[in-house]
């Protein structure tokens, strides 16, 4: 819609100096933004496909997948790359907060955002404080992304989760940098809210089988 294509343009328009690439994932109304290199899939494939797409067409050794609704700077996105520089690091996310809007909706979640992670710096563990890291923004290593095989597309949701979980399993560190915030769009409707968190409620099952 016109609201979330003036988050897009905001956004590329603070990633000054970087290559970005919007994969945009079936929109009803095709996107072209100045500054940004633009692949459309056909049909909706669900976040995990879109990242692996735009994964896919990067020759960059880090890459830092971005969702349209957060605030991030060029300079926020080296500092985590720094991280990468690691050889163990696969993957760094900052801390996500909710911008508080003066809504009941943007006090809600300003301090029950189910992205905001906390203000401790944290290695990723399953079952630890931080067991998982958002891709709401997440910088990753591409040989790590691609020794695990990337995003798994057959997921439409916990995609994020499950990324990290397998890059842990194989040995490669996570961390999250909470000293590194990046605000994030509150939901515009109780609706939209409440379908975030069931929907987030829905991958817990897939989540914890596997």
């Amino acid at each position: 819609n016109a609201e979330s294509h003036v988050h897009l343009e905001k956004l590329v328009a603070s990633l000054v100096g970087i290559t970005i690439i919007i994969v945009d994932d079936a929109s009803p109304h095709p996107i072209d933004i100045t500054g940004a290199r633009v692949i459309r899939h056909d049909i909706n494939k669900g976040p995990a496909a879109a990242r692996n797409t735009g994964i896919a067409a990067i020759t960059t050794t880090v890459v830092a997948c971005v969702d349209t609704d957060v605030m991030v700077t060029t300079q926020q996105i080296a500092a985590l790359a720094a991280y990468c520089t690691d050889s163990r690091v696969g993957a760094v996310a900052p801390r996500i907060t909710c911008i508080n809007d003066g809504t009941f909706i943007g006090e809600f979640e300003s301090h029950h955002s189910p992205l905001d992670l906390g203000s401790v710096p944290a290695l990723v563990r399953p079952m630890s404080r931080v067991s998982y890291l958002p891709a709401t923004v997440l910088v990753c290593d591409v040989q790590s992304l691609r020794t695990v095989g990337g995003f798994d597309d057959s997921i439409r949701m916990g995609e994020d989760v499950d990324l990290i979980w397998r890059l842990i399993e194989n040995g490669i560190v996570c961390r999250y940098v909470p000293s590194i915030e990046c605000p994030h769009r509150p939901r515009s409707s109780m609706r939209k809210m409440l379908k975030q968190r069931y929907d987030y409620g829905t991958s817990a099952a897939l989540l914890d089988k596997r």
